[in-house]
């Protein structure tokens, strides 16, 4: 079933990037279509680059990212535990200093750095530094996801590969930058709503988390128009930032029957209304050898109905129901709204908006 949805991804893909750039450049737009424009929001002569599309909505752009939340959950400078089972300890402050030595090697556009091991690339772009680039302290454990992207790069979508142009449909404008800023409320989010859970409170783990960016980082400035009440409106977002979190063991150490672990997965998901990723290699199934206890652990916390653009509380029974939906949604979202139904749709409500937390 996942192979047969794969293929049918691959093939709206390919038949999007061609019919979609088929439209002729001569053909006069709507004016309604939503435009937004970027750049650095220090410098008032920088050069803005300018994205229109009928695709594109506020919400996800000018209303998720909360800046008091981020600089609130940052890197401490003082001592912190290298793991809640490890009583040893080490200064955010040396951290925040390794980390400033890699931007320096990524700036110089270094292949191998000195404090890190690269862990995965995705969609990351080393001449422009654009992308997310996930590594690891070669000393310590703690993994660091880097995001990064400029006023060009941003609204460049089509030249990222395959996901970025998905979710830019499904999520209306969302983008990996944009979910990436949702990853810490939403470990509280999801940790708050089961903590007093029978089953799910007792079992869910979720590694330790903390923002960070780099000394006199800059900001992108958005603005966008034709996005709601026919004002601009604009918002200010990092162009550079990292989420450190707790390294885990991402391989099981038990034996769990993949299709039993798919719908305790599923489960677990609906109970939170799918706004974690539900894909079964997101959860490392653990179980302790001295006590036995069972535990799971949350890797990616993202808050997810963002970067589908899922508006309503839904559940699924099976992993080829979601998939099957997303297709469904895509396909939907890309080939087969009229221009009126594209035309309202930003003013259509968002029932599963990032809730407000202070």
């Amino acid at each position: 079933m996942k192979n047969i949805i794969k293929n049918l991804i691959i093939f709206c893909f390919a038949f999007s990037t061609n019919i979609l750039s088929a439209r002729s450049p001569l053909r006069t737009q709507e004016k309604w279509v939503p435009t937004i424009t970027a750049t650095w929001a220090d410098s008032a002569h920088s050069q803005c680059y300018t994205l229109k599309h009928a695709s594109l909505e506020a919400y996800p752009l000018f209303e998720v990212f909360d800046k008091n939340y981020f600089e609130d959950h940052t890197l401490p400078d003082a001592a912190i535990s290298l793991s809640n089972n490890i009583p040893e300890t080490v200064d955010g402050s040396h951290l925040k200093q390794l980390l400033e030595h890699l931007m320096t090697e990524i700036k110089q556009k270094k292949h191998h750095f000195t404090h890190f091991k690269i862990l995965q690339r995705k969609n990351w772009n080393r001449r422009h530094t654009s992308g997310l680039l996930v590594l690891k302290f070669k000393n310590y454990p703690f993994v660091v996801k880097l995001f990064s992207e400029n006023p060009q790069t941003f609204v460049d979508y089509w030249d990222k590969g395959f996901e970025p142009i998905f979710f830019f449909y499904m999520g209306h404008g969302a983008n990996r930058h944009i979910s990436g800023l949702t990853r810490i409320k939403n470990k509280e989010l999801v940790e708050q709503r089961l903590a007093k859970h029978p089953q799910w409170g007792t079992i869910l783990r979720i590694p330790r988390k903390w923002h960070w960016q780099p000394n006199n980082n800059r900001y992108i400035k958005l603005t966008g128009n034709n996005l709601g009440n026919g004002n601009a409106i604009t918002t200010e977002l990092p162009s550079i930032y990292a989420i450190i979190a707790d390294a885990e063991e991402t391989d099981d150490n038990i034996k769990v029957p993949l299709k039993q672990k798919r719908r305790m997965v599923m489960k677990l998901c609906s109970q939170v209304d799918l706004t974690i990723d539900p894909h079964y290699n997101n959860f490392v199934f653990q179980q302790d050898p001295k006590t036995g206890k069972l535990s799971i652990v949350l890797i990616d916390t993202e808050y997810f109905p963002i970067i589908i653009g899922m508006r309503e509380t839904k559940e699924f029974k099976t992993h080829g129901e979601w998939y099957l939906y997303m297709v469904n949604k895509f396909v939907n979202d890309t080939y087969l709204r009229d221009k009126k139904q594209r035309q309202f749709a930003r003013f259509e409500p968002h029932n599963l908006k990032v809730p407000v937390m202070h």
